[in-house]
C-alpha cells in the first residue's frame, strides 16, 4: 500500500509535498480504523454502558430501620437492700429495676 501510494505521489506532486500527503493519509486509515471498530463494536459498548448507567442509576435501599430502644421499666428499687428484699439479686443490665446508681463500678452486674 505504501508503495502504491507513494509511486502515485512521485508521479503527480514529484518528491515535494509527499510526505505531507503521507501522514494525511496515514490520519485517515487510523481514522477509518477507529470508526470501523466502534461501528462492529458499538452494540456491545452501548449495551455495557447502559447497564452502567442503570446500576448507577438506581436508588440504594433504605437502611434498615433502628431497633426500638426498651421500653422504660415500671419496677423500681430504692437501694440493693430493696433488690435483695424482691430476690433479684444480682441485678444486670437489661433487667427490670436495673440502673446505674445500683451498679457503682459500671461493670453492668449491680447489687452483688
Amino acid at each position: 500500500m505504501k508503495l502504491v501510494t507513494r509511486a502515485v505521489l512521485v508521479r503527480f506532486l514529484g518528491e515535494r509535498g509527499a510526505t505531507g500527503v503521507e501522514y494525511g493519509l496515514m490520519i485517515a486509515l487510523i481514522a477509518m480504523a477507529m470508526f470501523g471498530t466502534l461501528y462492529v463494536l458499538g452494540p456491545n459498548l452501548d449495551a455495557a454502558f447502559d447497564d452502567v448507567v442503570d446500576r448507577l442509576s438506581t436508588p440504594a435501599p433504605p437502611p434498615p430501620p433502628a431497633p426500638e430502644p426498651p421500653a422504660p421499666s415500671t419496677v423500681y428499687y430504692e437501694d440493693c437492700d430493696a433488690v435483695r428484699a424482691a430476690g433479684a439479686d444480682p441485678i444486670r443490665v437489661g433487667d427490670p429495676g436495673y440502673r446505674l446508681e445500683l451498679d457503682p463500678d459500671g461493670d453492668g452486674v449491680g447489687c452483688l
